[in-house]
């Protein structure tokens, strides 16, 4: 990563250090050139092509690439030695691979420039404090960085902030927070947390994005620095060992002989590439301006376009399987019958896009922007659509079979007649959207919201609904056979409880049709398809269940959870209840013979014609309870008294005509 302090007037270029070496496989990318004395920027070139010329002999000599990794990094070796010479060897040591190299002169230190938001760009971490992390996912952080780095450049650059500003604050706030989870007790990063003004200048915006992006790049690069540091004392290796190793890395990646593995392998050293492999050919387009392009019919399968701006292009029935865009830009692009299954489109701008037909099936769009494009009888299935923007998408009969859409926003999107089947929708916001005729049969839509949503003819068979949202939805003619309502909020405002009347919205439920099986949540042992087997009911969750008619006798329900659970004649004599909710529970008719209610909470329970006698209720709660009819012969009353011909439960909160 570039020293953002570096003067080249004043200071030795830092990657001439004592590490050069044990750094070059992290830093040999595009920063890392910026960092390196005028001399060897040629040489650097030579890499490269002789990289690119190695791989491509191999593979078309046959694919006899075994040592190829092995070239590639002797390469690299010995034309920096090469290149560094006299200037940068003492004493016939070399300063890549020193076995005890001497130490630099210390520079002078450079001034600090001036940096927006009042941020500062060098930081110093003290090895001792550092907490140990996991430094695959901190490389993966810094990795992003760099992308949205380019992205602000890129912005900043060629003058085009509209929609940017917002979009890269969010990628920024998000890749801050995963440091964050990464280093919970770091107090410099805790003082790093950027406050971005609210101001209607995008471009004002993204230069504060950008100088945060600076920031916290410059840190994490020295976190990972102190971590390399103290595992060097200490003897370990992890992680860093792949990380250094750059030539066992090509060469196990390129073994596979897979044009994605090639890719990935080649980008590791900054390589740009151009194989024919199987009679295909596969180029490196990172970065590339193809605004306006025709690209229509084209094949770029496996291609790496990450950061390509394709802003209006034509893509009709191109092929892009496989293929890598991430962050990419392909707004108001006609993507009619293109193929981007198994592509990486992760963070990519569709805003405006035509996709008719395309087909989008396995890939991985987390995080991209969509909204207001037009992606009807698009194809889905499968694909990663994880805090994905559809807000006002066009999205008729697309298939979103299996897909993951958690958090997505779909708000006003029109989705009439699409298919949701076994689809992840949970936490999904289709507030006032067209789904009509929509299938979400067996898809889990749990905290979903349907406000305002029109779901006419819609399907939910076997759904997992808990918690979702129809406030103000059409539900006409929806079929929610099987599928679990539990707390999901009514059109009327009302929570769904087990056996509600949906017709009045509309609705139905086939009732020879087996419901879905409710599960029992026990402390310690997880949800429960099958209550009846339970042993142990101390503090189950068994909310709006419809227990009726059971036999329950002498079991232990102490603090269980029973509010709104249907137990309407069912045998609990003798049975433990004791600090339960039962709030609103229907009991008309159960025996409670010498229960144990102490301390229970029965306000607005129905326990009409309920058999106490002998029940123990001290210190219970009958708030509202409607005990007319039943027998409370001999039972405790919640001030610990025993019920006679003329104890008051008015006393107690309770209803009774006795």
């Amino acid at each position: 990563m570039a020293n953002h302090n570096y003067n080249p007037e004043q200071d030795e270029p830092e990657e001439f250090g004592q590490d050069f070496g044990q750094d070059f496989g992290e830093d040999f990318e595009p920063d890392f050139e910026a960092g390196v004395a005028d001399e060897i920027h040629e040489s650097i070139d030579e890499i490269r092509d002789d990289i690119n010329a190695a791989v491509d002999e191999a593979i078309r000599a046959g694919g006899d690439i075994r040592n190829l990794g092995d070239q590639i990094s002797n390469m690299v070796n010995e034309a920096l030695n090469a290149s560094l010479g006299g200037k940068r060897k003492h004493g016939h040591q070399s300063w890549i691979t020193p076995p005890t190299p001497p130490t630099p002169p210390t520079p002078p230190t450079p001034p600090v420039p001036p940096t927006p938001m009042g941020f500062a760009y060098s930081f110093s971490v003290d090895d001792e404090d550092m907490p140990e992390f996991d430094v695959r996912a901190m490389l993966k952080i810094l990795r992003a960085l760099t992308a949205l780095n380019r992205t602000l450049e890129g912005a900043l650059v060629t003058k085009t902030f509209k929609g940017t500003g917002n979009m890269v604050r969010q990628q920024y706030q998000r890749l801050y927070q995963r440091a964050v989870e990464m280093l919970p007790d770091d107090d410099v990063l805790a003082d790093l947390q950027a406050e971005f003004e609210d101001v209607d200048d995008e471009e004002e915006l993204v230069a504060q994005v950008r100088a945060a992006v600076g920031q916290l790049t410059s840190y994490l690069e020295e976190v990972m620095k102190a971590e390399r540091r103290r595992r060097r004392q200490t003897g370990e290796s992890g992680s860093w060992d792949e990380v250094r190793n750059l030539g066992q890395r090509l060469q196990d990646q390129i073994l596979s002989l897979t044009k994605g593995s090639i890719m990935r392998a080649l980008d590791n050293v900054t390589v740009n590439y151009d194989l024919e492999i199987g009679g295909k050919r596969y180029t490196n387009m990172e970065g590339e301006n193809l605004t306006g392009a025709n690209l229509e019919g084209g094949d770029y399968a496996g291609h790496d376009l990450e950061h390509a701006n394709m802003t209006g292009a034509n893509l009709i029935n191109a092929n892009f399987s496989e293929a890598n865009l991430e962050s990419s830009l392909l707004v108001g692009a006609n993507m009619t019958g293109a193929n981007f299954s198994n592509a990486n489109l992760e963070g990519c701008r569709l805003t405006g896009a035509n996709g008719h037909r395309v087909n989008f099936s396995d890939a991985n769009l987390e995080d991209s922007d969509l909204s207001g494009a037009n992606f009807s009888n698009a194809i889905f299935a499968n694909a990663n659509l994880e805090d994905v923007n559809l807000t006002g998408a066009r999205l008729q009969k697309a298939n979103f079979q299996g897909s993951n859409l958690e958090d997505a926003k779909m708000q006003s999107a029109n989705a009439q007649h699409a298919d949701f089947r076994n689809a992840n929708l949970s936490d999904v916001n289709m507030t006032a959207a067209n789904l009509t005729g929509s299938n979400f049969d067996d898809a889990n839509a749990e905290d979903v919201s349907f406000k305002h949503a029109n779901l006419s003819g819609a399907s939910f068979k076997n759904a997992e609904l808990s918690d979702a949202d129809f406030t103000g939805a059409n539900l006409s003619k929806v079929d929610f056979t099987g599928a679990n309502l539990e707390d999901a909020t009514m059109p009327d405002r009302r929570r769904y409880r087990e056996g509600d009347d949906l017709s009045k919205f509309g609705a139905f439920r086939e009732d020879d049709t087996p419901k879905a099986k409710r599960k029992a949540k026990v402390p310690g042992e997880g949800p429960q398809d099958n209550i009846d087997e339970l042993d142990d009911w101390r503090g189950a969750n068994l909310r709006g269940q419809n227990l009726r008619g059971r036999d329950m006798q002498g079991r232990n329900l102490s603090g269980a959870i029973l509010t709104q659970t249907d137990m309407r004649e069912v045998n609990l004599e003798g049975a433990f209840l004791t600090g339960a909710l039962l709030i609103g529970t229907q009991l008309r008719g159960a025996n409670l013979y010498r229960a144990d209610l102490t301390g229970a909470n029965l306000a607005g329970a129905d326990l009409r014609g309920a058999e106490l006698s002998l029940a123990n209720m001290r210190n219970a709660n009958l708030g509202g309870a409607n005990l007319d009819g039943a027998n409370l012969e001999g039972a405790v009353m919640p001030d610990g008294s025993t019920y006679g011909p003329d104890t008051d439960m008015s006393l107690f909160g309770g209803i009774t005509n006795l």
